[in-house]
């Protein structure tokens, strides 16, 4: 399984050193300014032990060819519907007490679109509580400001 982990500014290697040492058989894909990504097959708790890094993720997909004019918008809702969210449901689900009944979308963009954030929250939320089965819950993700 792929993850994503952001650090703070400058402590990328410190934090790509921590992985590597508490981590087997682990390997960097990628390190950039405040992030990491690797491939890891162990216990996903065991990430979060990391004092290092400030968040952790699971990296579900990267998406390319996506277009900045509206009638994209289709293309990009085919690309995530495609993407695998039950495995990373699954495994989150390992890390909670109770059951997941619900989930949220935070969604930005680089570059100039001819749709919002909302456009994309309103039209991949049902294609994704299908998918997941599973309720959306609207939030505004104040948190990741």
């Amino acid at each position: 399984m792929k993850y994503i982990v952001i650090t703070t500014r400058g402590l990328e290697e410190i934090a790509q050193q921590d992985i590597l040492n508490n981590l087997s058989e682990v390997e960097i894909i990628e390190t950039s300014y405040r992030k990491i990504i690797f491939s890891y097959e162990g216990m996903t708790d065991n990430i979060l032990q990391i004092r290092s890094i400030e968040d952790a993720f699971l990296f579900v997909g990267k998406l390319d060819g996506i277009g900045h004019a509206r009638d994209d918008l289709p293309n990009l809702v085919r690309k995530v519907s495609a993407l695998d969210f039950l495995t990373a449901k699954d495994v989150i689900q390992t890390l909670r007490t109770e059951n997941i009944s619900e989930f949220s979308i935070s969604s930005s963009s680089v570059g100039k679109r001819n749709y919002s954030y909302i456009e994309v929250k309103d039209r991949l939320s049902s294609v994704l509580e299908s998918k997941l089965s599973l309720k959306y819950e609207n939030e505004e993700h104040k948190q990741f400001d």
